[in-house]
């Protein structure tokens, strides 16, 4: 299991835009590219989503798997993340019967909800993360729903650092940047269910 505290930013892009990032990071010599399937768990009333909690299990590339409490941090603070590995058995598994053996995860979900944990939805992402000095730039193409959207993120080490690198990418690039962005978990899920907000 670990704990971190994630301090990220995000903007949506357009195709064009998309298409021009990834073409300008894909020439660095540190990028990687990547495949994700996140699936999303929460209970008929989305407790978890109202509570600002994400629950998933992510695949990469098919061969690693690991669950995670996603909590959203208080104003100007990251987000907490508790990940534990799972095998692909595991996941199926879990897949068939949600249930929870770590602590912390428990305690999480009991905070907002006693009813049963469901699969929700699933969202795929072909990901290219570029490290740099300070921070990580992450560029997204996601599909969930009959959905195809494109986002940037950046990791760094404080909120501020990744507020100021996520403005720096926007001006450079001509992007639009917006405080009330949704994530990936909260578009995905607001498709499957058809909510507008």
């Amino acid at each position: 299991m670990s704990k971190n505290i994630e301090n990220e930013k995000r903007l949506m892009l357009d195709e064009e835009q998309y298409e021009l990032l990834m073409k300008d990071f894909m020439d660095d010599k540190y990028s990687r590219v990547f495949h994700q399937i996140n699936y999303y768990f929460d209970d008929e009333n989305l407790s978890l989503r109202n509570n600002h909690i994400v629950l998933r299990i992510r695949s990469i590339n098919l061969s690693k798997y690991e669950l995670t409490v996603k909590i959203k941090g208080k104003e100007g603070k990251g987000d907490l993340e508790i990940n534990i590995p799972l095998s692909e058995k595991e996941v199926n598994d879990f897949l068939n019967n949600p249930h929870f053996d770590n602590k912390e995860i428990v305690e999480a979900i009991k905070s907002v909800t006693n009813k049963p944990i469901k699969l929700i939805t699933s969202l795929e992402t072909h990901r290219l993360e570029c490290p740099k000095e300070d921070h990580l730039v992450v560029i997204d193409k996601n599909h969930y729903s009959g959905i195809t959207d494109y986002n940037l993120e950046i990791e760094a080490g404080s909120m501020e650092d990744a507020t100021k690198y996520i403005l720096h990418y926007a001006k450079k690039y001509h992007l639009t940047y917006q405080e009330n962005y949704l994530s990936k978990s909260r578009r995905a899920i607001n498709r499957a269910l058809n909510i507008k907000n």
